[in-house]
């Protein structure tokens, strides 16, 4: 039954017989005139000696127990979030939130278990503070990957090397100021220059990507297979490309880690505070274990978020159930005095 079509019957504080039979009773009769509701019967704390006999006597099921009808994230509506996993790549969390429409990406463990969100805007100020390539020394890149993200192919790989590691250049000056700026095992980014992809592989470059899908030639390609130097081509240009190769990064490098979660039983107004306090303008519902259950944003929280209630055998706020204020009171069923509570 979907919660929107959920109805609390409910009674007074400190319930006794006369109540709790009452929300039994009333909850029976309507869900018999009311299919398309779930009328559910509640009671406000422990059930009292007399009132357990009678519901034993008489096989009846004991009322759900309910501390508050105050609206909680259990009530809201949200779907699953797609998420990600640390260890891919920020280029495909930025395909994943421009292809799926997202703002706000959960980044989570093997288990499903929440490590930080990745955002719109840290992604942006991620790719304009990219002035220069990053090296891969800290986080090395699985081959698979940068070539997928080039979506170019590898040309050689006599040195059946898996994953890149190391300093990163565009070799666009001249020879001698190249030679003087390679690093033993470099990677070099260039065009079809012949003389200066022979420079590198005999200088110990490990991996030359060659931008533009320039041809490699057989000396080129004989040299590097004697060298056990990986050639990798790529479609794009070489300023595309040195992007695409930054872009590379982990997003355990961009992500947020410190975000606010909820639980299912948190309260809406407390999911209200969360967020306006929140940089990335939203939570994220957890379980105990931080098993990720679902993302709130503001846009979530634009339509009221009530309990249905109907409330049985008292009609006073005093003694009414926690959170009844924040409840939409469908019914009151009473026989005592008129009190201070009234449904629209």
């Amino acid at each position: 039954m979907n919660k929107k079509n959920r109805i609390l019957v409910i009674g007074h504080r400190s319930p006794d017989t006369d109540c709790v039979c009452a929300a039994i009773g009333y909850a029976y009769f309507k869900n018999r005139l009311d299919e398309k509701q779930l009328y559910v019967a509640c009671a406000v704390g422990k059930l009292n000696q007399e009132t357990s006999y009678v519901l034993e006597r008489f096989g009846l099921e004991p009322p759900l127990l309910m501390e508050s009808v105050a609206a909680t994230v259990d009530d809201m509506h949200y779907s699953k979030p797609i998420f990600i996993l640390p260890e891919q790549s920020v280029l495909d969390a930025i395909r994943l939130i421009r292809n799926k429409n997202l703002r706000i990406l959960p980044v989570v463990d093997a288990d499903s278990k929440l490590l930080g969100v990745l955002d719109v805007l840290k992604l942006a100020i991620f790719y304009a503070e990219q002035l220069d390539i990053e090296g891969l020394s800290a986080d090395p890149v699985r081959l698979s990957l940068l070539v997928s993200a080039l979506q170019g192919k590898v040309i050689t790989n006599t040195g059946k090397i898996s994953a890149l590691s190391g300093n990163v250049f565009v070799a666009a000056a001249q020879r001698i100021t190249i030679s003087n700026r390679l690093e033993q095992g470099g990677i070099a980014i260039l065009g079809d220059r012949t003389d200066v992809q022979k420079d590198l592989i005999k200088a110990g470059c490990k991996a030359l990507v060659i931008t533009g899908d320039y041809s490699v030639s057989k000396e080129i390609l004989e040299l590097a297979q004697q060298h056990g130097v990986l050639i990798i081509s790529s479609p794009h240009r070489t300023f595309a490309t040195a992007q695409l190769v930054n872009l590379c990064s982990p997003v355990s490098r961009v992500m947020s880690p410190q975000v606010p979660v909820v639980g299912i039983q948190t309260t809406v107004k407390e999911v209200k505070e969360h967020i306006l306090e929140s940089e990335t303008r939203c939570v994220v519902v957890v379980d105990e274990d931080r098993y990720l259950f679902g993302i709130i944003t503001r846009s979530d929280l634009l339509n009221p978020i009530q309990k249905q209630v109907i409330l049985v055998d008292h009609n006073e706020i005093s003694q009414a159930v926690p959170g009844i204020e924040q409840a939409n009171i469908l019914e009151i069923i009473d026989h005592h005095r008129v009190g201070d509570i009234s449904t629209i």
